[in-house]
């Protein structure tokens, strides 16, 4: 259902043996779900503080639309 929520994640080797992780969010789109989402980011957050030194693009949707709760502890 639309209610699954979905977080992929992939390390982009590079012929320079640079790389870089790739996260693609989907994150709850529930009026109400603003408490959700921040759980959810937070997993997100965690994922990124155990996946190593590479650096970090985070994509996707984050259904945040006017708020910054979510922006912020990925910035965090």
């Amino acid at each position: 259902t639309y209610r699954h929520r979905i977080v992929v994640h992939a390390l982009v080797e590079r012929d320079d043996a640079s790389a870089y992780r790739v996260i693609d969010v989907h994150l709850a789109s529930d009026a109400d779900g603003a408490t959700a989402r921040l759980d959810q980011a937070t997993l997100v957050r965690d994922l990124v503080r155990d996946a190593g030194p590479a650096p970090v693009v985070i994509a996707g949707d984050f259904n945040d639309a006017g708020e910054s709760a979510v922006t912020d502890l990925l910035n965090d």
